[in-house]
């Protein structure tokens, strides 16, 4: 038995499927697959029983699962002091997505000046695969757009709300408007973000609870790309508002009704946080009381 194996059983057992934990892990679903079958033919026994597609715990593989949760857990509380006796630099594996990241990258520079000490090493992952980042334990935090958290497994702490508006050139015909129907933006062409970001998901939704559907957009990745398909051909995009008050050149537009989203700090709660993590928890949790995100 080792300890990728129980991770692999694991992540199978919260997903009930081999698949969405191999997309989870990041591996290949061949290889899930042969560390459970691996396991079960190690001791004999199955851990799971396979009907119309779902994984069921068995009895031995509920006992295992219990043990193995235990066990990881243990795990990560050995790492993570073997890194802190280990380094007079506390690293902090932070995760703040690109959407959010033009508004957290203060509180970030100003937790780095009143710790020195403290190390960050910053991911700027989209938010879904930030997601699965962070229960990967690849991150120790992640400060990302409130949707889809894992409330089972994950602890968070609500920052601030901020609201999603059509971002525009400011020679747009659009560029003089205070707000505009999902209709009227749908009409319009449109920049989206890729299927990694939650917002793109929020907004479709939105689209289609008023049967509107954007009739001419393109997909992209990096906010930079939005921007100059914004800039140089007329597009829009949809942004934070303190994002778009940093485009000299640009405006926005609120949505009717109105679009905000939470902004979060997350945390997995079965994982062993040495001090530097909580004192960045802390520190969030602080920084927003005295000041908004951005401002």
């Amino acid at each position: 038995m080792k300890l990728q194996q129980l991770r692999y059983f694991q992540e199978v057992a919260m997903r009930n499927s081999v698949t969405k934990a191999a997309n989870a892990l990041y591996v290949s679903q061949p290889t899930v697959s042969n560390a459970i079958r691996d396991l079960e033919e190690e001791y004999g026994l199955k851990l799971f029983t396979r009907s119309a597609g779902k994984l069921t715990l068995t009895k031995e593989g509920g006992y295992l699962l219990l043990s193995a949760q235990e066990l990881l857990q243990q795990v990560g509380q050995i790492e993570a002091t073997l890194r802190d006796f280990g380094s007079k630099e506390t690293v902090i594996r932070l995760g703040i997505t690109p959407m959010i990241g033009p508004m957290a990258i203060d509180m970030v520079r100003d937790f780095l000046a009143e710790y020195p000490d403290y190390k960050i090493e910053l991911s700027d992952s989209p938010s879904m695969r930030s997601r699965q980042m962070l229960n990967r334990e690849m991150l120790d935090v992640l400060v990302v757009s409130g949707f889809n958290t894992d409330f089972e497994n994950c602890g968070n702490y609500q920052l601030r709300s901020r609201e999603l508006q059509l971002c525009v050139r400011k020679d747009d015909p659009l560029a003089g408007r205070t707000s505009i129907s999902l209709e009227e933006a749908a009409a319009h062409p449109l920049v989206l973000f890729t299927e990694d970001y939650y917002v793109r998901h929020k907004l479709i939704e939105r689209f289609r609870e008023v049967k509107a559907e954007p009739e001419n957009y393109v997909e992209l990745y990096q906010l930079s790309t939005h921007f100059h398909m914004i800039r140089e051909h007329g597009y829009g995009g949809f942004f934070f508002t303190e994002t778009i008050e940093k485009q000299p050149d640009m405006v926005g537009i609120s949505l009717e009704p109105p679009m905000n989203i939470n902004v979060e700090i997350v945390w997995r709660k079965n994982s062993w946080q040495y001090h530097g993590v909580r004192k960045f928890i802390e520190y969030a949790r602080d920084y927003v009381k005295k000041k908004p995100l951005a401002v």
